[in-house]
């Protein structure tokens, strides 16, 4: 009980500072990133509006997360360096990441998760089930790994669709 009470105020007070720094770095992976094009943009077509993928831009950069990361250890939550992140419609690949259509899929949930919560509502969110669970206790990111491995077994689904239903019914 305590946990969630001390995540819940941490996730308040680190989401506008979080905020900020998506929003700054976002903008600059936007400016330098390229969008999704050729076999990687056909291979996601069938799973992903060309809306959603037009508005994407990605940057191969490290994916290095300073920013808060002596807080979130102190806080108890499991830091480690992603292969990629998602700001907002801003993704973020790591240079020795395999960049597959995959892991793209993934990132492209997040994108979509992005949009229906607002960047607040989604790193709020975010950072207080991290704090409360660990990575794999963000819900956000286990519906992004499932949504990645139905696209992997050939499933279809909308990614979008699969957001929207997944958010209204959480609340």
């Amino acid at each position: 009980m305590i946990r969630r009470v001390l995540a819940r105020l941490a996730a308040e007070a680190l989401a506008p500072l979080a905020s900020l720094w998506v929003w700054r770095r976002g903008r600059r992976a936007c400016a330098r990133g390229a969008p999704i094009e050729g076999s990687e943009r056909i291979a996601l077509s069938s799973h992903v509006s060309a809306g959603l993928l037009d508005r994407v831009r990605v940057e191969r950069a490290p994916v290095g997360m300073r920013l808060g990361r002596g807080v979130l250890r102190a806080l108890g939550a499991d830091v480690a360096t992603p292969g990629a992140i998602t700001l907002g419609r801003a993704v973020i690949i790591g240079r020795d990441v395999e960049c597959t259509a995959s892991l793209m899929l993934h990132e492209l949930v997040h994108v979509a998760q992005y949009a229906r919560l607002g960047g607040y509502g989604f790193l709020r969110r975010y950072l207080r089930e991290w704090l409360m669970s660990g990575y794999m206790g963000i819900s956000l990111e286990r519906d992004a790994y499932e949504l990645q491995a139905w696209f992997e077994r050939g499933r279809p689904f909308d990614v979008e669709d699969e957001v929207d239903g997944r958010l209204r019914v959480e609340g």
